[in-house]
């Protein structure tokens, strides 16, 4: 019963979302003023949209990493101007689900990995170790072809 009314409760935001707004976020072509504006829109999705647009700025980034929708910062760990700042922010986020995917990340700074690795989630530091595993896995056969 719970579920059912979770259920319409998204479905209810879904359907005040504005829908221009939120094609123009997940959008290249949009200016990074609109996106700066879109990131502030009531919507989580529009916003997660911003997070996820490779053109939205470091600043409007940086506001949407402290965003209280957790989906908003997930969706902002695979955004590629993302700075190492930013990451260092999240790692530190009461999510777990947000530090879970930033342990997926194979483009992380070790030394980000490394806290992960010791996080007080059980899944977060299996996650963190597995993908530093495959790194070093990966360097070492790298430097065996050279």
């Amino acid at each position: 019963m719970q579920q059912m009314h979770l259920h319409l409760l998204v479905e209810k935001s879904v359907l005040k979302m504005d829908t221009n707004n939120y094609l123009d976020a997940g959008n290249s072509a949009t200016s990074t003023d609109a996106l700066a504006k879109l990131g502030h829109d009531p919507s989580p999705a529009v916003r997660m949209h911003v997070a996820e647009n490779p053109h939205t700025t470091i600043a409007t980034l940086l506001a949407l990493i402290h965003d209280t929708d957790s989906k908003v910062r997930y969706s902002a760990i695979g955004n590629p101007s993302l700075t190492k700042e930013a990451l260092e922010v999240l790692e530190h986020d009461a999510d777990p689900d947000v530090r879970y995917r930033l342990a997926s990340n194979y483009d992380l700074p070790t030394h980000i990995l490394n806290h992960l690795v010791q996080d007080e989630n059980p899944y977060v530091a299996f996650r963190a170790k597995t993908t530093l595993h495959r790194l070093l896995d990966e360097d070492r056969v790298h430097n065996n072809l050279e």
